[in-house]
């Protein structure tokens, strides 16, 4: 399972002669917490919390000192971080943020980095991943609730995932942050522009760190051509295959699949087994005609009529949805400039899928696009599915896919030393 933002607790605040007891967000085993607290002044420390491991801290910019914990969960009930601290004036934050999918041992980051200050872009300082397709994480916290929304941006990945933003009134009030981004291959990130819709908070402070994964990422795809199609040709694709229910039945074309005669929904399993949970489904792009959508399929249930995850292609968009009986739920987007000779594929780890494409004679090895979901957890069926405006013209060839091969677990390399300071970085 490849290391990804789980989900962000409430930011808390305390005011002057109390304490801070962020919760934590909900979590598992060997799951990582990390917890983030801010303090309106540089004088007070403190207490790390029982159990927790410092990362940094103290670590001060005007007005604003600020701590890093975390922690790896043995379980699923982790104590709430008591960020106790010594000062009894000015008000105090802190926030708990879940990682799942780390190395289930030692130092879970690569590199981390942490920044702070006053500006507008909040520009922090960035890390250097060790591994292709490594989570990189940008967390932040600020004093004020003038904003509506923080957007970042790096060099290489260019675009951060906003996962979460919450506000809090306590006191002259908070704001807190979590985003993400996946770097291709190992390298530098850059420096990470934090974008402050309105203005920056009066401090700011914003930890980058790439995450170890439990599993080494395979390229894409690890699996194999299921279907070649150099047969005969025929109405159906024949008897390794269900045809997915209120869906017309694909047919074989100059050793290619095609969609139906006209142009309609034509879409099916390959039947002779299932993969998974784990799984990858991909095609090859022959022939788009007009009003071209192709479809890849994991997870399918075909006795539960028309249950599974898709990824749906045409010249302009794509679209990651999950399909149960009651209707399509569209989760993601992305603008498409897939076009004949492309592949196609869709991957799905642990509750992770994500879209891949063929292109320029190789796979690009960063997704296209990346989403979450939980309702389908177990193996299935994989599939295709082809339709087109009206000509009956479009078609695919070497269907492939299968269960997902997974590697090895990453081995965490670490460090003796970790250097402090106003913009200090740390590589493991």
């Amino acid at each position: 399972m490849a290391a990804r933002w789980q989900a962000s607790g409430a930011l808390l605040g305390a005011l002057t002669t109390a304490d801070v007891t962020p919760v934590n967000p909900t979590h598992a085993a060997n799951d990582i917490l990390i917890c983030i607290t801010s303090h309106r002044s540089t004088t007070p420390t403190c207490l790390t919390p029982s159990g927790w491991n410092l990362l940094y801290g103290p670590e001060d910019t005007t007005n604003w000192r600020s701590y890093v914990f975390w922690i790896r969960a043995t379980g699923s009930g982790t104590t709430n971080p008591l960020c106790d601290w010594s000062g009894t004036s000015a008000d105090k934050y802190a926030q708990v943020h879940c990682i799942r999918g780390a190395i289930p041992y030692g130092d879970p980051f690569a590199a981390s980095a942490w920044t702070d200050g006053t500006a507008d872009p909040g520009v922090a300082t960035g890390v250097t991943t060790t591994a292709k397709k490594q989570l990189v994480i940008n967390l932040g916290i600020g004093g004020d609730d003038n904003n509506a929304s923080v957007a970042s941006t790096g060099t290489d990945p260019g675009l951060f995932i906003n996962r979460h933003y919450s506000e809090v009134t306590t006191g002259a009030d908070a704001v807190g942050w979590a985003q993400t981004a996946h770097r291709a291959t190992a390298g530098a990130t850059g420096t990470i522009s934090n974008n402050f819709d309105v203005a920056a908070p009066v401090a700011w402070g914003v930890l980058v760190a790439a995450v170890l994964d439990a599993q080494t990422p395979a390229d894409f795809p690890t699996t194999g051509i299921l279907d070649a199609f150099t047969r005969a040709d025929n109405a159906s694709l024949g008897g390794n295959y269900t045809t997915v229910a209120f869906a017309n039945a694909l047919r074989i074309v100059s050793n290619q699949a095609q969609v139906i005669a006209g142009g309609g929904w034509s879409a099916a399993y390959w039947n002779p087994s299932t993969f998974g949970p784990d799984s990858e489904a991909y095609v090859d792009l022959v022939t788009l005609a007009a009003g071209w959508e192709v479809s890849c399929y994991v997870r399918g249930i075909p006795s539960a009529a028309i249950d599974l995850y898709t990824i749906d292609c045409n010249a302009t968009t794509l679209e990651i949805s999950k399909v149960v009986s009651t209707g399509t739920t569209i989760m993601q987007t992305a603008t498409s400039s897939f076009v004949a000779g492309d592949k196609l594929g869709l991957r799905v780890i642990g509750d992770e899928l994500a879209v891949y494409r063929y292109t320029g004679g190789a796979w690009g090895q960063a997704p296209v696009v990346t989403v979450w979901d939980t309702v389908f957890s177990a193996a299935g069926n994989v599939g295709f599915g082809i339709l087109d405006g009206g000509t009956g013209t479009t078609a695919i060839d070497n269907f492939g896919g299968g269960k997902y091969i997974t590697r090895p677990l990453a081995r965490a390399r670490r460090s003796s030393a970790r250097p402090r300071g106003r913009s200090a970085a740390r590589f493991s």
